[in-house]
């Protein structure tokens, strides 16, 4: 929705352009068309984070082992079979753990509470810039992904041989007129239904 309102100054009168722009419509581009009823995404930055995100990591084979065995699980490329001449138990190997194991209980609320983000924007009463609100999305973003990295993909509590969290990036700036062909960088905007941003427990 675009709003045309006015500012004076010096006492001269300049129209700006105020685009309205909704929680709702927001988490539809970001999460899935159905985010209100859905606890999955679809096709969207959430979904791509959810599904396709993985780190690698050199670990003790010991580790490995435990990860694949006891944990959720990591796909191992270059693991040595124990038959094999050049096995060792204790030498080392690389792993890839994908987030997808390890987020997707809560990924819904996590991600999404990530927006309850009082650096950016604080008030349905504020005007805010096309950067401002751009750079909203991206820092939301990479509160959720720092959330997930407190995650565990194996700890001695559990009786792993050493702790290991995840290691996510998402290296990606989203830019906003790519969500949104008509939210251009000439508007101011107005952003409502913060209450539609659920709570959730990564406090920041």
């Amino acid at each position: 929705m675009e709003n045309l309102a006015f500012i004076l100054h010096n006492n001269r009168r300049y129209n700006i352009k105020i685009m309205i722009v909704t929680i709702d419509e927001i988490f539809k581009i970001l999460f899935q068309k159905n985010w209100k009823e859905e606890e999955y995404p679809y096709d969207t930055i959430a979904s791509e984070i959810k599904d396709e995100l993985y780190f690698e990591k050199e670990v003790s084979v010991e580790l490995a082992n435990w990860i694949d065995e006891e944990g959720y699980g990591c796909i191992r490329p270059n693991q040595i079979d124990e038959d094999d001449p050049n096995y060792d138990p204790s030498g080392t190997e690389v792993i890839q753990i994908y987030a997808e194991d390890y987020i997707g209980d809560n990924f819904k609320i996590d991600f999404l509470s990530s927006f309850n983000n009082d650096d950016y924007v604080v008030s349905e009463e504020e005007i805010y810039s096309y950067e401002e609100v751009e750079g909203w999305i991206n820092d939301s973003i990479q509160r959720a992904i720092a959330f997930f990295n407190n995650f565990t993909a194996a700890d001695t509590d559990s009786g792993a041989p050493e702790d290991l969290k995840l290691n996510l990036k998402y290296d990606k700036k989203i830019i906003l007129n790519d969500l949104n062909s008509k939210w251009s960088k000439d508007a101011t905007y107005q952003i409502l239904g913060f209450e539609d941003i659920p709570e959730g427990d990564n406090i920041f």
